[in-house]
């Protein structure tokens, strides 16, 4: 595993992709002190400010491009388990790429991949966490490891901590039942009402679990079940 840090990138992701298609080795890794332009799902700016936790992951799994949205699933348990090794803070997953603490977003996934045929040439995965920011310097609904805790954090040992964790992990992907099903135990809306958007409409019920695909679940409030494949959630309280 070679780690290339950098104080300050436009985008850890973006840089990982330009790596990938030089030919960079499966597991390089590339952070920031600071990301300018960091990017969340459906083009959001996400903001990376100094004190927070910017990495991107080039890897070469050889399986189906469809196994490929597996990766998300795998990264929120592994940053789970990395957070939890350093801190005294239970961590839970938000579909499809959100990591939740103290019902505020901690950080967040991000997959890009370039695909050819069936199988992927490479996939960069790119994880963001909130860490020792405090509150003030937090976007609206955010918090950090720190503004929940009080407590800073080393930055370093987190990473090792994530990245040990996602080599640990790896495997799972061949047979990601256990994967997802380790998911859905983290998964903050578990059986609980939900309404999630997407082009396609709202839809709207109790979220029963997630499918061998990672597809949300829902039972809708006249009984029909209904598999969504992407969207934005949303907890009904």
């Amino acid at each position: 595993m070679r780690i290339l840090h950098f104080e300050q990138v436009e985008s850890t992701n973006t840089l990982a992709y330009r790596l990938a298609e030089e030919n960079a080795a499966d597991w390089t890794v590339v952070s920031a002190a600071v990301q300018t332009k960091g990017r969340g799902r459906f083009g959001k700016t996400w903001e990376s400010v100094r004190g927070g936790l910017w990495f991107s992951v080039i890897l070469r799994p050889q399986v189906p491009v469809d196994t490929i949205r597996h990766l998300q699933f795998l990264a929120g348990n592994s940053v789970c388990e990395g957070v939890e090794k350093n801190v005294d803070a239970a961590v839970l997953l938000k579909w499809p790429n959100d990591l939740i603490l103290n019902a505020h977003k901690l950080g967040g996934i991000l997959l890009e991949s370039k695909v050819i045929g069936r199988n992927p040439s490479f996939v960069v995965l790119g994880i963001g966490v909130n860490v020792n920011q405090p509150k003030e310097e937090l976007p609206g609904g955010a918090t950090s490891i720190f503004a929940s805790t009080g407590r800073m954090t080393n930055l370093g040992k987190l990473l090792a901590s994530i990245l040990e964790g996602l080599r640990e992990n790896y495997g799972m992907l061949v047979e990601p039942d256990d994967l997802l099903k380790k998911w859905w135990e983290r998964c903050q809306h578990r059986s609980r009402t939900v309404q999630v958007e997407n082009p396609g409409g709202i839809i709207r019920g109790v979220n029963v679990g997630i499918d061998g695909r990672g597809y949300l679940v829902v039972k809708a409030l006249d009984g029909s079940v209904e598999t969504v494949e992407d969207g934005t959630l949303r907890i009904v309280e």
